[in-house]
């Protein structure tokens, strides 16, 4: 869980150095994708959700990578719209990646007869998905997207507060 953890917090803070059409993510999502990947294999046995995201996860590392070298060597600028295109499906396979763990984690309630919080989970990512959607929608209005900037940042530090809650909760259920 700690690894899964640590990736998420990875693909959820962006920080990045922008270098002329170079753009250099100092912390890559791919690093957070290789840390959740390793998160997943070590709780496949706690729920088949793992499992079934185990590919869609190699699958993200291997994408943020290539578009972490496309932005280094100042490519994505002549992508033009396939670049947003591409953005939209990585996000949309995202949120099916969070809602796998947290229906792995719902999983784990009910297999183990825990209390990890599942369902706080779930309505965080509820509002996550709303979030994203309204983020794509306001692209093009600065106003707009300024507030989904925010509510975006506001949104995955409360996911990434509930989330490390249901860590501890995990490990204390494991005597660990």
């Amino acid at each position: 869980m700690q690894n899964i953890f640590i990736g998420l917090i990875l693909i959820f803070i962006d920080f990045d150095l922008n270098l002329g059409s170079s753009s250099i993510e100092l912390i890559p999502d791919f690093a957070g994708y290789i840390l959740m990947l390793r998160g997943v294999e070590e709780l496949m046995e706690d729920s088949a959700w793992f499992s079934k995201i185990k590919a869609f996860v190699l699958g993200m590392a291997i994408y943020s990578g290539i578009i972490w070298i496309i932005n280094l060597l100042g490519m994505k600028s002549s992508m033009g719209y396939l670049d947003f295109i591409l953005g939209i499906m990585a996000t949309v396979i995202f949120l099916y990646i969070l809602y796998s763990i947290i229906m792995a984690i719902k999983d784990i309630e009910v297999k183990y007869a825990v209390f990890l919080q599942a369902d706080t989970l779930i309505s965080i990512w509820k509002l996550i998905v709303i979030i994203s959607v309204l983020s794509y929608l306001a692209f093009y209005i600065p106003v707009i997207s300024i507030a989904a900037i925010i509510a975006n940042l506001v949104i995955y530090i409360y996911f990434l507060y509930s989330f490390y809650k249901t860590k501890h909760l995990y490990y204390s259920s494991k005597g660990l």
